[in-house]
Order: structure tokens, then C-alpha cells, then sequence
């Protein structure tokens, strides 16, 4: 089936033009009363952060495994759209072997279902791929993309995204609720937000899952900007990032300034170069131009690393400090001063591959 060819039990796009409310005069007064107080209620100060689209990555419970992300996507007119990203391993297909090597088959449909009417959004698309040797369907290394972008109009639906090894004959499902915002009255925005990393030629390649490894120092997020202001292009823009552990505190920030030839384009952002220690963190990113704010987040999660460095060291040596061990508590290791040294020595040693420095008054025997 052709990637673009529609499926006939996914109901095809509809537009429908709503029935307008009649604006009388009171009408018009109240609406202008209710904005004034708005605005002094507010302090006539600058907007909040309006925050966009934020959703977490999901992760099929069952076979074949896969990982969806979904996020806004814009089109060079400025029209939103949303774009569903879908990736699995080489390892998760059922392979059969061809004269020319091996083969594998999937389909993929994603479906936004409103809470509210009848019409479904949505599409579905098979892919087949080809590899000359064994080895190839076995490495977890080797994945595949699949992305397409959907024009859903604002409102509340249920994202269901199947994925099937046609080969297999076996099928896992994704299911997340979500609200599509309403961008159509916003003159400036940020839109999609996608995580991933930096090769060394540039370009960028998209992580649905937002899982790291010894890649984490190449993290970069495309970031899509809607602007709908006059004026001449092309424009620039002043982007602050910041990445934040689990606890929400501030690890990193920093600037950057992008530009754009017209609306609806993407920017790469990449923070300054660090190799992040295992756990989870959020990428924050916040635009801010007069009365726009608007500040859009994704989380990530590293699982591989080597030993914590710099900032991330001191904060790994001071959850030591306060994180006695069960066998060193058992040995009253830790019941004195000269013990809480030492046990932040071979800490040291294991992180660092030191020589542990025993502290003043002890001796080496």
C-alpha cells in the first residue's frame, strides 16, 4: 500500500464549519467587561507561560514492542498540524528469509479520537524492509522511523496508535489522551518539540522513545515556531533552555538566538555539550517576546553513562554524605565522622577510579 494511500476503516479528514453564536450588543459589552477584568486582575502584567503541547513518550506493553511520540508540528503556511513519530528495533520484527536475504513487514495506524463527535483523524501505512544478512535483524542498534503529520482541529482526543508485524501476525497498541491547542489567534507560539541527537554532520535525528545513552552529550530538541505577526522576514529569536533533574532543580541553562526565513519553520537548539548521569531529566525551553511567553518541556531519560562528572559529581558525592549503606550501617561504619570519611572515599574511588585519600588520624594497616 502506498505510504500515502488511506485506509478505508479510518474515516478521511473532515473540516465542518460550526454554527456561529449571534453577537447582540450585551453580548459584546459583557465579553469587553470580562476581558477588562482579566486584565486588572492580572495586574495588566505581561501573559503567563503558556505551556504547549506536552505529553510523555509511550511505550507499547506488549509484542512487537515499539515507542510513539507525538508533537506539533507546523506547516510553512503556520497551519498546526499534529505529528505522530513511531520507532521500533530490528530485534522486535519477525524475519523470513528471501533470495537476496531477509525481509520484514509492519503497519502502522494512528487514530485521534474526539471525545466529543463522530469524525476520526487519522491513518494507516505499511512498510517492508530488506536486509542482506542475519546479523542485521538481530542488532538492537538498527531501528526504523515512521512519522506523519495529521491536521486535527483543536479540542480533546484519545491518540491510539497500532502497530502489527504483518509477518508475525501479532499487533501492540499505545492509547493516550490529549488536548490539541488552539493556535489560530496566537501571533506567536512555540510549537513542536522534539527530542533527539546531533550527528557530526548536523543533522538531526529524532528519539520518539527519549531514551540516552553515551549519545546524551549530542541531545538536541527541533523546535518549531509559529508567528503571525507582520513585519518583514526573514526574523530572529532569543530561546532559553534549561534542564532540570527530578527533583526540578536547575542543572544547566543557557541562551541561544535562532532565526527564521518564514513562519512555521524549525530550529535546532543543542545546550552546551555534557554527558548526563543515569536518571531522568526535563528539557525546558521558554520563548519570550514582549507579550508572548509561551514555554514547552519534554522529559528524557538517560539509562547509560559513565561516572558522574562536575556539577552532577558534587550533587552524586553529596547524596552520599546522606545515604548511609545497609552493610556499612550494619558494620557501625558509618557511626562516627572518621567512618563517614572513608565511606566517601571508596565512593570517590568507585566513581573516579582514584586512589582513595583516607582522611586525618586514620592509618592504612
Amino acid at each position: 500500500m502506498p505510504p500515502d494511500s488511506q485506509c478505508a476503516s479510518v474515516p478521511s479528514i473532515v473540516n465542518q464549519r460550526l454554527p456561529l453564536t449571534p453577537v447582540t450588543p450585551l453580548l459584546a459589552l459583557l465579553r469587553g467587561l470580562c476581558l477588562l477584568v482579566a486584565l486588572l486582575a492580572s495586574g495588566l502584567a505581561l501573559p503567563t507561560a503558556c505551556a504547549a503541547l506536552d505529553l510523555p513518550s509511550m511505550r507499547s506493553d506488549g509484542a512487537p514492542s515499539f515507542d510513539a511520540d507525538v508533537a506539533v508540528a507546523v506547516d510553512p503556511d503556520g497551519t498546526p498540524g499534529l505529528a505522530v513519530s513511531v520507532t521500533l528495533a530490528y530485534p522486535d520484527l519477525q524475519w523470513l528469509k528471501t533470495p537476496d536475504g531477509f525481509a520484514a513487514r509492519f503497519e502502522v495506524l494512528a487514530v485521534f479520537e474526539p471525545l466529543k463527535g463522530n469524525t476520526q483523524y487519522g491513518d494507516t501505512w505499511q512498510r517492508q524492509l530488506r536486509v542482506s544478512s542475519f546479523e542485521q535483524t538481530t542488532a538492537r542498534a538498527s531501528t526504523v522511523l515512521e512519522r506523519r503529520t495529521f491536521r486535527v482541529p483543536p479540542g480533546r482526543y484519545r491518540l491510539r496508535v497500532r502497530l502489527r508485524d504483518l509477518n508475525a501476525g501479532m499487533e501492540s497498541t499505545v492509547r493516550e489522551a490529549l488536548e490539541v491547542p488552539d493556535y489560530s489567534k496566537v501571533p506567536l507560539a512555540l510549537a513542536e518539540l522534539e527530542l533527539g541527537t546531533m550527528g557530526a554532520s548536523g543533522a538531526f535525528q529524532p528519539n520518539p522513545a527519549r531514551l540516552f545513552g553515551y549519545d546524551s552529550d549530542h541531545l538536541a530538541a527541533r523546535v518549531g515556531i509559529i508567528d503571525r505577526r507582520a513585519g518583514n522576514w526573514p526574523r530572529s529569536y532569543s530561546l532559553r533552555y534549561r534542564v532540570l533533574d527530578e527533583a526540578g532543580q536547575e542543572l544547566v541553562r543557557g541562551d541561544r538566538i535562532v532565526a527564521l526565513e518564514h513562519t512555521g519553520g524549525t530550529v535546532l537548539v543543542r545546550p552546551d555539550s555534557a554527558s548526563w548521569f543515569v536518571g531522568r531529566y526535563t528539557l525546558s525551553l521558554e520563548l519570550d517576546d514582549g507579550r508572548s511567553h509561551w514555554r514547552n518541556e519534554r522529559t528524557f531519560e538517560v539509562e547509560e553513562s559513565g561516572p558522574p562528572r562536575g556539577q552532577d559529581y558534587r550533587r552524586r558525592e553529596l547524596d552520599m554524605q546522606n545515604m548511609p549503606l545497609q552493610n556499612e550501617v550494619e558494620a557501625g561504619k558509618l557511626n562516627d565522622e572518621l567512618g563517614q570519611q572513608s565511606a566517601l572515599a571508596d565512593y570517590r574511588t568507585a566513581v573516579a577510579g582514584e586512589e582513595p585519600e583516607l582522611p586525618a588520624g586514620a592509618h592504612d594497616f
